[in-house]
């Protein structure tokens, strides 16, 4: 035991020491994920930037540098989408006493667009839950339930999910379905007894449903 454990220790440092990529082959990721048309804040280019942090924390000043750049290329790309996305909700809040389903549409396919392209972005987790608002106010229930389990799936750890659980369950009893709500309230109830939104949840279990409306807007 003695022989065998130095030699396991150090079959561990090397294969720790082949794992870390180089400047220069991160930066080759970097040119390549440049080069596609659809690129964004998506788990390459966190790869990337992970990468060039780990060389730069090693004292690596050029990794430093790329990472600085990188940074601002991805700024930049976030914002933009954003950009066009307060561009549409200002034309809605422009006509807000008519509501236009027209741009409602828009700014709910916009923000499932920003979403799927800057997945690790932290606006995205609250882009899906107003795209599925949004997709509930033009009655898309299928759509909204869809955007909102791609929300839960994709960001457990999101501070609205059970919001986002609660939502479903409304629109459920929007739709009057009865046994599909009670399992939607159940969930959110289990994962998270201490959310105000399953002190409702428990109200409406304990009547059995029999409310026509919960009372509450999730997404506000």
């Amino acid at each position: 035991m003695r022989t065998i454990l130095p030699v396991f220790l150090m079959v561990l440092f090397f294969a720790s020491c082949e794992s870390k990529k180089s400047s220069t082959e991160i930066f080759a990721m970097e040119q390549q994920w440049q080069s596609n048309p659809n690129k964004g804040y998506d788990s390459t280019a966190l790869e990337i930037l992970n990468g060039y942090s780990a060389l730069a924390e090693d004292g690596d000043s050029d990794a430093k540098n790329k990472k600085t750049a990188f940074e601002s290329k991805l700024k930049k790309l976030v914002e933009n989408d954003l950009g066009n996305l307060q561009r549409i909700d200002s034309m809605m809040a422009l006509n807000q006493e008519n509501f236009n389903p027209i741009f409602a549409s828009s700014l709910a396919d916009g923000c499932l667009e920003f979403a799927h392209k800057h997945p690790c972005s932290a606006k995205s987790p609250n882009l899906l839950l107003k795209g599925a608002d949004l997709q509930r106010a033009l009655e898309r229930y299928a759509d909204a339930e869809k955007t909102l389990g791609t929300l839960i799936q994709k960001y457990p750890n999101f501070n609205k999910a059970d919001v986002a659980i609660f939502f479903i369950a409304n629109m459920q009893m929007e739709q009057g379905k009865k046994e599909e709500a009670k399992k939607s309230f159940q969930k959110l109830v289990s994962l998270f007894p201490k959310s105000e939104f399953s002190r409702d949840a428990r109200i409406l279990l304990n009547n059995e449903l029999q409310l026509p409306d919960v009372g509450k807007n999730p997404s506000k």
